[in-house]
């Protein structure tokens, strides 16, 4: 199948595979500081500067605001399906662009089976259907990384090669997408590629003219917010990168050893994807053109390793991005089988789909349990994995057929349904929606809400209540009851606590809300000092 086809196809597979239900569940854990945001940006016709609550907000840089604005400003409403879309998108797109890679390196039969390889990836999935950045930045990345490896070891003999041009603003969009997460896929993949091949790749001008460039962006949009910013004597948030400094740095023994350990989890996370890293060993010894390519993957993948490892990189999830490169292997893999009724091949073939299976299987039984049954979809989808393996496995034992590839998909489609019925119960137990619900009955409609801390902990839940919201300044010292506006104020634990050392007089109708961060506290406040006590409106 020709590359392009194959990609167009894997795009469809993904889309299908990461859009399911993608709109049930409300934000959760960091998708509100993106996707409200974004759609306060919409609000307000301000797109440089991202705000959260009328405050700068620049822990993380701007294009997946400006993505999710832009999807909302097109869709005409501000909904979850509406701010999730962008990572959908960029995770189908993420597949489509591994399986053109692989068609165009090691032929057209490893286009595809590269691409569902890539959608096979479960470790990806939460971010693929996110309203977070890691989706987008994962495909720049990629893209980037790929296009320096593609214009380096596929040369071409046309004048204008638009490849290092793609590399710049992908790498540049990386940068403006999560900042310096992108540089183990990026830099690992140009150094890692060179190392492994024993040739001076890593000093091309072209490639690094093309980071220069991505760079430039970057800096760009930096200097703009800065103008902006002092122009307006407000003082640049520098903390994303006291952020990612102290990510760069390895404190402890144990952060050492986790760190080391990550090359085996993230292995072990992308199976069955990742046991192409082993039976492409071989092969990759070869000085043909193949040889060197599979090289070049290899290099891209211990080169991220090795940057997430001296960097001290503890969460598998921020090495994700080099996943895609073991489903390339696998397609590599696939495209090298010249045989396909020898037994240790027909054995493989059935293990991995026998994987998928059994995966399947067990998550649409966690997915029912967790959510006490009542996702008739979720309970398909399980017996349809079971019988998909079944049938899978006597296809398999009678020797590997093109038809195993589309039971794969079934498994794999299968697994997202049940994964999607999953991800949305957490979400639900994780977001603020039910404490917003709540609030909003404790403090009734059109009632005025001050925060301080809790607004960057759970900033859905004020968004969900429809209040009124002011932001003030906790400060940390012995007068703290000072720092309170009077007035409804809800408070995170820390908070609390630090004014519980105190006097409290002047506190009323306190209440726990149902956070996913215990202790979150609803509280009236009235200053002794005004020489009034009025009470808090009656409770609805």
């Amino acid at each position: 199948m020709h590359p392009v086809k194959a990609a167009t196809l894997t795009f469809l597979f993904g889309l299908l595979a990461f859009s399911w239900r993608i709109g049930e569940a409300p934000l959760a854990g960091t998708e509100g500081h993106r996707a409200i945001v974004a759609h306060q940006m919409v609000e307000s016709g301000e797109w440089l500067v991202p705000k959260l609550y009328e405050v700068v907000y620049l822990r993380k840089p701007p294009l997946i605001y400006w993505l999710q604005a832009a999807a909302e400003t097109v869709a005409g409403e501000a909904a979850e399906w509406v701010w999730r879309m962008p990572s959908v998108l960029a995770a189908a797109g993420t597949a489509a662009w591994m399986a053109w890679l692989a068609g165009m390196w090691f032929g057209r039969r490893a286009a595809l089976f590269a691409g569902i390889a890539t959608v096979s990836l479960v470790a990806m999935w939460s971010q693929n259907r996110a309203a977070d950045m890691d989706a987008v930045n994962t495909l720049l990345s990629l893209v980037a990384a790929g296009c320096l490896l593609d214009a380096l070891y596929r040369p071409s003999s046309r004048r204008v090669d638009f490849r290092w041009l793609v590399a710049a603003l992908a790498f540049g969009g990386a940068l403006l997408t999560k900042g310096p997460a992108c540089l183990p896929v990026v830099l690992g993949g140009l150094a890692g590629a060179s190392v492994m091949n024993r040739d001076r790749a890593w000093r091309s001008v072209r490639a690094w003219a093309s980071l220069a460039g991505g760079l430039v962006l970057f800096l760009l949009w930096v200097y703009l917010v800065k103008r902006r910013l002092t122009a307006a004597g407000i003082a640049l948030d520098d903390s994303g990168v006291e952020e990612a400094l102290q990510r760069l740095t390895i404190g402890s023994l144990k952060t050492l050893l986790e760190a080391v350990s990550l090359p085996i989890q993230l292995v072990a996370m992308a199976m069955p994807a990742s046991w192409a890293l082993f039976l492409t060993w071989r092969r990759s010894k070869r000085q043909d053109l193949t040889g060197v390519r599979l090289k070049a993957v290899y290099g891209a993948i211990f080169g991220a390793m090795f940057i997430g490892v001296v960097s001290g990189m503890t969460n598998p999830r921020y090495a994700y991005g080099l996943f895609p490169w073991f489903a390339v292997l696998a397609g590599a893999w696939f495209s090298l089988q010249s045989d396909w009724n020898v037994r240790p091949v027909r054995r493989l073939s059935i293990a991995a789909l026998s994987l998928l299976g059994l995966a399947g299987i067990i998550l649409a039984m966690v997915a029912l349990r967790k959510a006490g049954g009542g996702m008739p979809d979720v309970a398909l989808a399980g017996v349809l994995s079971l019988v998909l393996w079944v049938w899978g496995v006597r296809r398999g034992q009678s020797g590997p057929s093109p038809a195993m590839g589309w039971i794969a998909a079934g498994i794999i489609l299968s697994m997202a349904v049940s994964f999607a019925g999953y991800k949305n119960i957490e979400r639900k137990d994780r977001s603020g929606y039910r404490a917003a619900m709540e609030l909003r009955r404790l403090v009734g409609e059109g009632a005025t809400i001050h925060a301080a801390h809790m607004i960057m902990t759970h900033p859905e839940m004020f968004y969900y209540s429809g209040l009124t919201i002011e932001r003030y300044l906790f400060r940390d010292r012995p007068e703290r009851r000072d720092d309170v506006p009077e007035g409804w104020n809800v408070f995170l634990n820390r908070e609390w606590t630090a004014l519980s050392e105190g006097d409290l007089s002047g506190f009323s109708r306190v209440t726990n809300l149902p956070t996913h961060v215990h202790g979150t506290v609803l509280a009236w406040y009235r200053s002794p000092s005004t020489g009034t006590q009025a009470s808090p409106p009656p409770a609805p």
